[in-house]
């Protein structure tokens, strides 16, 4: 049966929106789409080169991380070009209430280009977001941006590899309380948790996944979606297992969806400072009013927003026990449960070839990174002292690994020089 999350999904929704509207841009990406229901994602999505019946195969085989064997791949020597930069994006942000919206950092996305200028060839595709985590600055880049119109809130989603662990990591921690339930030794699942983000490790992936199904594969994966789904990251979707063959799905994500998650752990982990929570609970706020005023809320609402505070009291642990959904004003973007130990997971990072070295290596970093044959991706926070920052990198269709992976450290070092300027 197919949930429906009324007035809680519609701010969700909205929220995204609001937060992302200073970063829209014309932009292409690839001519992936999403189905009606947000869930169902197209295979060809990320499968144009030709690949199409070999991704979801080769994602089993290649899926970064511990578990089965599997390991990440060294970064590789070849001199082919990964990712192409072309399009003029430069429309002005709305006006919004001060405070309520991101604002474009102004010639960051020039910036990236450049970084990236040279290094495509044919399919491949380039994603970037940045957003200030204390501040509202944003911006956004899809290579060769100029023919499809997309922003980043219709560009297409692609393939996540291991970000996706970031979203099992969340919907974890909201039944916290049901996972430790099933544990064969106590502190289990902390160990879990810890192995699946600091060092990518499959099989802990896996077993997490299935424990949010009693269980049950398919139902652990369909908890991940209705968690992507039920705080507004709607590109993202776990359509397989990690290290499973899978020709009719796979797991998708965007830099959009992986930025708005650091972001909201950072909002919610005590490293925000308070005029940045203020700010994120007056878009919240925002985002309720344009709801409400939009006629989005039907006669099931407070039936619905009951019963999804009562889930997340009876699942969810936040940040060192409290009971989520059980506090008056409860608001995940800034309440997020488990942002605390998801972040200090992040920090211990065992891979950190790619955005991390790109800044100087006095700066703290907690990142996630995710690889196939032909995906690299990596998802970060910087803890530059005066303006921390995230920032999600991911390409697709990739020819040569090694230099898809310097131009990830590239992007990320051009990023840094603008933001610690």
């Amino acid at each position: 049966m197919k949930k429906r999350y009324g007035r809680r999904t519609a701010v969700a929704a909205v929220l995204a929106a609001v937060l992302l509207s200073g970063c829209g841009r014309t932009a292409e990406s690839a001519d992936a789409e999403n189905s009606s229901d947000g869930l169902a994602f197209s295979q060809e999505a990320v499968t144009e080169s030709g690949a199409k019946a070999g991704h979801s195969a080769a994602g089993a085989m290649s899926d970064s991380g511990r578990g089965s064997g599997e390991t990440e791949k060294a970064p590789g020597t070849e001199g082919e070009s990964v990712v192409s930069a072309s399009s003029d994006i430069s429309p002005e942000a709305e006006n919004r209430p001060a405070g309520s919206q991101p604002q474009e950092l102004v010639d960051l996305e020039e910036k990236i280009r450049a970084a990236m200028a040279g290094e495509v060839t044919g399919e491949t595709r380039g994603s970037v977001y940045v957003e200030e985590l204390n501040g509202t600055g944003c911006a956004w880049y899809d290579s060769g941006s100029a023919q499809t119109g997309k922003t980043p809130e219709t560009a297409s989603p692609m393939q996540a590899a291991s970000l996706i662990k970031l979203y099992i990591a969340g919907a974890v921690w909201e039944k916290i309380s049901v996972v430790r339930g099933q544990e064969n030794e106590e502190g289990e699942t902390d160990s879990l948790l810890l192995a699946m983000l600091a060092e990518s490790d499959n099989t802990a992936a896996n077993t997490l996944t299935s424990r949010l199904g009693q269980g049950n594969d398919t139902a652990g994966r369909q908890v991940v979606n209705d968690y992507c789904k039920r705080h507004g990251y709607t590109d993202t979707h776990m359509g397989r297992m990690l290290l499973e063959s899978n020709a009719e799905d796979d797991n998708y994500t965007s830099v959009r969806d992986c930025s708005r998650f650091l972001k909201n752990v950072w909002l919610s982990s005590g490293e925000a400072d308070a005029e940045a929570v203020q700010n994120a609970l007056d878009v919240q706020n925002t985002s309720a009013s344009q709801t409400n005023a939009a006629g989005a809320q039907n006669a099931t609402d407070t039936q619905e927003d009951a019963a999804d505070s009562q889930n997340a009291a009876d699942s969810g642990e936040r940040n060192g026990g409290a009971e989520a959904g059980t506090a008056e004003g409860y608001t995940y973007e800034t309440d997020m449960p488990g942002a605390a130990q998801i972040l200090q997971a992040l920090e211990q990072q065992a891979r950190k070839g790619k955005i991390p070295a790109g800044v100087p290596s006095g700066i703290k970093t907690a990142n996630k990174t995710g690889e196939l044959d032909d995906v690299q991706n990596d998802a970060a926070v910087v803890f530059l002292s005066d303006r921390p920052y995230c920032i999600s990198v991911m390409i697709q269709n990739v020819t040569a690994s090694g230099a898809a992976i310097q131009t990830i450290t590239q992007v990320s070092a051009a990023v840094y020089r603008y933001m610690s300027g």
